[in-house]
């Protein structure tokens, strides 16, 4: 093969198709395209019990696939929970400072649960109102003649 200036340039061959060469590629093309590859494991949260609740509540989380080692850490939406077991399942403190439904993270033997499941969803709920009980009209009314009894028994035994 003769270039424009007229030096030959080498012939490019292609590779056989039993070339180990080959193999390596199609092995490297599936691990950059298949998203769920990860090299820490492959773990993912398979049910949180319940999936909301509020702020110090004790919720169980099941991991699911192979994991790697004991838990050493669980984040809900960035927030890191101070209070956990090891073991699957374990049991984890919902901790404060977050709002919403927010993600699951959890870390295993150096490896991460992978994010991209809707199991991993966690919806922190508003704690309960304190609220304390309206009295109804009759209640009033009641409460207020049952006042006016004693008061005026009293007040009749005081000046007797």
């Amino acid at each position: 093969m003769v270039d424009k200036v007229g030096l030959s340039r080498p012939r490019r061959r292609a590779l056989p198709a039993d070339s180990p060469h080959v193999y390596l590629l199609l092995v490297l093309a599936c691990l950059l395209l298949w998203p769920q590859a990860s090299f820490g494991g492959g773990f993912d949260v398979e049910s949180i019990v319940p999936s909301s609740a509020a702020a110090g509540t004790t919720v169980t989380i099941t991991l699911g696939g192979f994991v790697p080692g004991a838990v050493t850490a669980v984040s809900f939406g960035g927030v890191p929970a101070t209070t956990f077991t090891t073991g699957n399942p374990f049991t984890v403190t919902v901790p404060n400072g977050f709002s919403g439904s927010v993600v699951v993270v959890v870390t295993a033997g150096g490896g991460t649960s992978q994010p991209n499941r809707p199991s991993n969803l966690f919806t922190l709920l508003a704690p309960p109102a304190i609220s304390t009980p309206a009295l109804s009209q009759w209640s009033m009314i009641l409460l207020t003649l049952l006042l006016a009894c004693f008061g005026g028994f009293a007040l009749r035994r005081k000046f007797a």
